[in-house]
């Protein structure tokens, strides 16, 4: 018996106002859904979290129920960036984690 692989992919995700917009190929049918994708973003701790930065300072992660939420915490920061880390680029951190439930 031959098992054909399925491929589940996908194809575009945009950020637009407070959701996220998929387009994606789920067991060979195209799909189109939004997503209200609730970010992470990391602060700055003195004890040890098991999350760094790049150049290995502890960090702690920070999760927000909105994209909207998330962007203000940033703004306020604004004057301190070195006070707040992690991508703000949420369709890409949307796409890690998917893919990383994807492929577990």
């Amino acid at each position: 018996m031959i098992r054909e692989k399925v491929l589940n992919f996908y194809t575009h995700i945009a950020q637009w106002g407070n959701q996220l917009l998929v387009r994606a190929v789920k067991n060979g049918v195209r799909s189109n859904y939004k997503v209200k994708y609730e970010p992470t973003l990391f602060v700055p701790v003195k004890k040890e979290t098991g999350w760094k930065t790049l150049d290995g300072n502890n960090v702690n992660p920070m999760k927000f129920l909105s994209i909207k939420e998330a962007k203000e915490f940033v703004s306020q920061y604004e004057s301190q960036p070195h006070l707040v880390h992690g991508m703000t680029q949420f369709p890409y951190t949307y796409f890690r984690n998917i893919s990383q439930a994807d492929s577990v």
